[in-house]
């Protein structure tokens, strides 16, 4: 006996459906798993409470206070006192130098608002761009 007799009288297509059945089954639990994972690890992350705190006076969250300093959306109102203060970073520098080196000189001097500051410089033509990047600082232009 060959072929699909033999499959048919030992029971094979019966055996075949019923690892298919298993498989099937098993790759679902898995993905049903696998997709209630993001739950249980916030339940497990999440905050626990003490029992003993009353649930019914809980208070409301308290207001974030308010920043004591605005971010300027707009250049410095004199220009000139803001390209002196740079002119010294600037001559540490060298010329040409390229903008993220004076960026990274700004911070080590904890000068304020710098990519906003640089880019008003740029504006005003206190910053002059050499190409590929390189750039000179304007004296010219600066009235003392």
């Amino acid at each position: 006996m060959t072929g699909f007799e033999a499959i048919s009288h030992y029971n094979g297509w019966v055996m075949a459906a019923l690892g298919a059945t298993i498989v099937f089954s098993g790759l679902a639990v898995l993905s049903m798993a696998v997709s209630l994972l993001p739950r249980l690890i916030r339940l497990l992350e999440r905050d626990k409470t003490p029992s003993e705190a009353p649930t019914a006076e809980i208070e409301p969250p308290a207001a974030e206070p308010e920043v004591a300093f605005k971010v300027p959306l707009s250049c410095p109102a004199d220009i000139q006192d803001v390209a002196r203060l740079y002119e010294p970073i600037i001559h540490e520098l060298g010329e040409p130098f390229q903008l993220a080196d004076l960026y990274k000189l700004t911070q080590i001097h904890d000068l304020p608002h710098p990519h906003l500051t640089i880019s008003c410089l740029r504006q005003a033509e206190f910053l002059l761009s050499q190409g590929e990047g390189m750039f000179v600082f304007n004296k010219e232009k600066l009235s003392r």
